[in-house]
This record gives C-alpha cells, sequence and structure tokens, in this order.
C-alpha cells in the first residue's frame, strides 16, 4: 500500500470501540449513497 486513503486518530484508548462502531456505520451508509447512486 503505497498511500493511506483515510486515518482516523482515536483521542483515547477508552473510545476505541466506539469509534470504530461510528466510523463502520458511516462507511456503510456512505457505501449505500454511492451504491443507490449508480444508474443500471
Amino acid at each position: 500500500m503505497d498511500t493511506i486513503d483515510c486515518l482516523f486518530v482515536v483521542p483515547s484508548v477508552h473510545r476505541i470501540q466506539e469509534m470504530r462502531a461510528t466510523t463502520c456505520h458511516l462507511l456503510w451508509k456512505l457505501t449505500q449513497r454511492a451504491v443507490a447512486a449508480v444508474p443500471e
């Protein structure tokens, strides 16, 4: 991997699971929007 597309920095060890869940949810929503925008 030559480049990093996204980098998420979590400010606290105690927030890692919360940040992971939020990030996964956001990426899923963005994926759904991208797929819905593609014409068939």
